[in-house]
């Protein structure tokens, strides 16, 4: 394979192209005068830099005989005597030096333009250092200036630069540079070909750059191998990093650490692990890094036991370090040993800004929000500043706890003092936080803040609405995500399609299907599963069925979405049918499964299978039963008559009764005219539930048609009294894509006096037909 310049590279929106990354200034004179000026305004002196008698013991040691030590001397002081006293390019050099040695950027670059400017060279060795210096104390744009103007550079001066590049977060210019080197036949070194690989952009990249060390031979070299392993690793292809391990003829422990946290970085845990136990059972003691990496493997597969072992293992050797002791916690607070968790945290003699992190959130992900909030207030005393990471995983969890708003809002302006708007983690967790909160319009006003919007700022709104049934919002933002250019996420399809379902959009949703179909997300367990259910709320269980068949892998919850579909419209052999298919697949039921087949069962009429299905709950299906599934039961029992048998199983339930279950039977005594249990129901649903208003119509029905008229009458009294109001049932349409919802006595509508003209002429036509209306149906 040839080793050539990537085009991508060279693309128009980079600001410099690979050619003039390093072009020197044309003319000698204004490129001196330029740097030094730069030296002088982008430089800045390091806070904990030497005291300024420094450079006079600098000084003393290049001319002893023309300068005394004095405490108040300075840099401008080195450099007029250095120009006072017939300069020599060994004074200068040596000057140069030692600044440099002492790692301070500002008087070394100020020595080194003084230098050339009176027409001394520094030579390779100085400039390469020099260069060094500036990479390192983070200004590589003046180290970049300085190689342009080198008369000489050989593969040390070329190497230094591409790792400075790449310590300053400038990858494809350390990979264009590697490039330029060729160019200019420069032959690499294993070190150039460490820095080429780490500086890859792109997969093609690192393959390039793993084709040349072959040709040139550097492939047999451990280092180069190490760092090829990493690439392959860092780009997921973790095939090929285990394909260049294996070939390795002798794998050290940088070797085997850089393939352990390879696996475990790419979800390859168990082979993770495997990698480690080979590795010991060769003989290599393993460093910190390879504890920390399998500890992180043993969390994520809550291998804990193993872990504690390892654990043992690295106090055994020394190896308890920050980097292990920090994956010790995420191990610990994966596996919901939080307690073991905080007993590293607090032996621990070095704490850094990931430690506090991790702790804080493993209190978070094993519910103990109050613990991670008492963990921060403790940071932030220790002078500890939180990163974006931190905060972003404190205050979405704020949505998920009953903690109170104030910590939450707290949260949000300490984020806003430390200037974090900008920051896209942390607004999008805000957007979370309030709309778990349900405060939809502080929702909109942190949605409009943010500058630029990402697809998960999109994403998390959209969600957000849905959850709070602002349905028609959901479907709207995504309309205009996708108008702005953003391309919608699979998060955001399933919350819209989901939208749709509880709207009864039809149309709506069909639009919203052939859009990710469009965007090839319908595929996606999650968009599949809105659709089966927006199909099935709407009505459309042949569409319902298409969509959960052409799920590529159905998980448990297409499964359940698709029974309560077909219970929900009392087709009960179908989803029993389905339930079979699904357990003759291997797949397990949960508790949703058996409340969609119960319901099924009761909507059917199916009492037989009910209790053969109700029978098997826990000894067959491993689903200890919860009152859900005896509310589903009870209403199997009661639709059939069975009323007794019904309140026989309230009695034996394993748990207090609740209002809803007792509002169950109330409504089968209510059907088959059951004065008696009826009341014993009525007076039970009503303690337990006083503001429901359909225990008190239920109750005064059934009072109504058993004949007591003054007690129906009594018990709507006590229904006002207790000011329960029921709530408003809403009918609607949908007709050219706009949605018309009608309630009881609704004169909103533009069109009313239209509607109850037709209305009156239906009641006209009904009683000329002879129909009759039957007045108990409903509640």
């Amino acid at each position: 394979m040839d080793f050539c310049v990537p085009s991508s590279l060279c693309r128009p929106s980079l600001p410099h192209k690979a050619s003039s990354l390093v072009s020197p200034f044309p003319d000698r004179r204004l490129a001196l005068s330029h740097s030094a000026t730069c030296a002088s305004t982008i430089i800045r002196t390091p806070v904990d830099r030497p005291p300024d008698s420094m450079s006079l013991k600098i000084l003393y040691s290049v001319n002893r005989e023309l300068l005394p030590l004095d405490k108040q001397g300075t840099i401008e002081q080195v450099l007029a005597k250095l120009r006072d006293s017939e300069p020599t390019r060994k004074a200068y050099a040596q000057v140069l030096r030692l600044y440099i040695e002492m790692g301070l950027p500002d008087e070394s670059l100020r020595v080194y333009f003084a230098m050339k400017a009176e027409g001394f060279t520094p030579g390779v060795v100085l400039e390469t250092s020099l260069l060094n210096l500036c990479m390192n104390s983070g200004f590589p744009d003046v180290a970049r200036q300085i190689f342009g103007q080198m008369p000489e550079k050989n593969v040390v001066t070329w190497t230094s630069l591409i790792v400075g590049c790449i310590k300053n977060d400038q990858h494809w210019i350390g990979f264009a540079l590697f490039c330029q080197m060729l160019a200019a036949g420069v032959c690499p070194n294993d070190f150039s070909f460490n820095a080429a690989v780490q500086a890859c952009t792109s997969l093609d990249d690192g393959k390039q750059v793993h084709s040349l060390a072959v040709k040139t031979g550097f492939i047999s070299d451990s280092r180069v191998e190490n760092c090829l392993i990493d690439m392959y690793a860092r780009y997921g292809v973790i095939s090929d990093a285990q394909r260049k391990f294996e070939k390795m003829r002798c794998p050290d422990v940088v070797s085997y650490t850089t393939l352990i946290a390879g696996l475990s970085h790419n979800g390859f845990f168990e082979t993770a692990i495997n990698a480690f136990v080979r590795m010991l059972n060769m003989g290599l003691s393993p460093n910190e890094h390879t504890v920390g990496s399998v500890l992180v493997a043993c969390g994520n597969i809550f291998a804990c036991k193993l872990g504690m072992q390892i654990h043992a293992y690295a106090i055994k050797s020394g190896l308890c370090g920050i980097y292990a002791a920090s994956s010790l916690v995420h191990m610990y607070s994966k596996g919901s040993l939080i307690d073991y968790a905080r007993t590293v945290f607090d032996v621990m003699e070095v704490r850094n800004l990931v430690t506090w992190s991790g702790m804080i959130d493993g209190y978070v992900k094993n519910g103990l929000l109050k613990a991670a909030l008492l963990l921060f207030i403790q940071m932030l005393v220790m002078g500890i500043k939180p990163n974006e990471y931190t905060l972003a995983t404190l205050i979405s969890s704020c949505g998920l706890s009953s903690i109170g708003i104030s910590e939450a809002l707290q949260l949000h302006g300490y984020a806003i003092k430390l200037s974090y708007e900008s920051n896209n983690r942390v607004m999008n967790a805000l957007i979370t936080m309030y709309a778990r909160k349900n405060m939809v319009d502080e929702l909109g006003h942190v949605f409009k803040r943010i500058a630029f919007r990402d697809a998960v700022s999109w994403s998390a709104a959209i969600a957000g609405y849905a959850q709070n049934e602002q349905n028609e919002e959901a479907a709207r933002m995504l309309c205009s995500m996708h108008r702005e250019g953003a391309e919608p996420t699979k998060h955001a399809f399933a919350s819209v399609i989901s939208s749709c379902g509880d709207l009864a959009a039809l149309d709506q949703g069909r639009h919203f299907h052939a859009l990710a179909l469009k965007s090839s997300f319908d595929q996606h367990i999650c968009v599949s599963n809105s659709l089966v259910s927006m199909y099935s709320k709407c009505g459309s269980m042949v569409d319902a069925c298409m969509a959960f068949e052409v799920t590529p892998e159905p998980d448990v919850m297409s499964w359940n979405t698709l029974i309560h579909g077909y219970a929900h419209h009392g087709m009960g052999r179908e989803a029993l049918q389905v339930f079979e298919k699904m357990t003759s697949l291997g797949e397990v039921p949960d508790s949703a499964t058996i409340v969609g087949i119960l319901s099924a069962c009761s909507h059917a009429g199916y009492v037989n299978e009910a209790r053969k299905y109700f029978a098997k709950i826990k000894s067959e299906y491993g689903v200890t039963p919860t009152i859900s599934h005896y509310c589903c039961m009870v209403d199997t029992l009661g639709r059939a008559g069975k009323l007794d048998e019904a309140a026989e199983l309230i009695k034996e339930m394993p748990f207090e009764p609740d209002g809803i279950i007792w509002k169950t039977l109330l409504a089968a005594c209510r059907l088959h005219k059951d004065l008696r249990l009826g009341k014993i129901a009525a007076a039970q649903a009503i303690s337990l539930s006083p503001n429901d208003s359909a225990n008190y119509i239920l109750l005064a029905n059934l009072l109504e048609e058993n004949g007591e008229p003054d007690g129906a009458e009594r018990a709507r009294r006590v229904m006002e009294t207790m000011c329960a109001k029921k709530e408003a049932g809403y009918s609607w349409i949908e007709i050219r894509n706009e949605v018309h919802a009608f309630s009881s006595r609704d004169k909103s509508h533009p069109c009313t006096k239209h509607i109850y003209a037709k209305l009156e002429k239906l009641l006209i036509e009904m009683k000329e037909a002879g129909y009759k209306p039957d007045l108990n149906i409903g509640t």
